[in-house]
């Protein structure tokens, strides 16, 4: 992380404290909306602070379990202290490869762009997956979003939709709760 040494761009990455998490809402709500979807993501303060920033206490029990869900760093603008970029990720593993990051959301305002700030905050995340022992930084990117494509293929990102036929969904929580209700475990 650079918060050590000086500041580029009047800017300085560093890991996300609890007392960032409301900067960070406001910057996800900023992306959301840059990436068309304005109501923006339910998600809200005290649940970034809850899974990002849990209290001690009692991790035994694996449903109730206090422990950190995701890491975040954060582009703070030296001379205001304000958020102007961040970065969540968290582990998976692979079982052709071990342990690994993947990168949920990277987002920096429009104002710090084409001056290297994205390509740091994406470095400090591969240096966290190299530093952790991990074999490699997965991410998804909207087919729509030409400038992060750009972007990431220009650092060597590996299209695993295109060159391995892979494809992702999900199963949302109403799903979920169907899923679990239909089947005795």
């Amino acid at each position: 992380m650079d918060s050590d040494g000086p500041s580029h761009h009047g800017v300085i990455i560093r890991p996300a404290t609890v007392t960032d998490c409301q900067g960070i809402h406001r910057l996800i709500q900023e992306l959301a909306a840059f990436q068309g979807y304005p109501d923006g993501p339910e998600l809200t303060v005290e649940t970034l602070r809850r899974d990002g920033f849990p209290v001690e206490g009692d991790n035994s029990d694996r449903q109730t379990s206090t422990a950190q869900v995701f890491q975040a760093n954060v582009v703070e603008e030296t001379a205001t202290g304000k958020l102007v970029g961040y970065a969540i990720f968290f582990p998976f593993y692979s079982t052709w490869k071990g342990k690994g990051i993947y990168l949920e959301d990277i987002y920096v305002q429009s104002d710090y762009r084409k001056a290297g700030v994205g390509k740091r905050l994406f470095a400090s995340v591969c240096r966290f997956a190299l530093e952790w022992g991990g074999s490699a930084v997965r991410l998804s990117v909207l087919k729509k979003n030409v400038q992060a494509k750009a972007f990431y293929e220009r650092l060597g990102f590996e299209n695993s939709t295109v060159e391995d036929g892979w494809e992702t969904g999900r199963f949302g929580e109403e799903t979920l709760r169907k899923i679990v209700e239909s089947v005795v475990v």
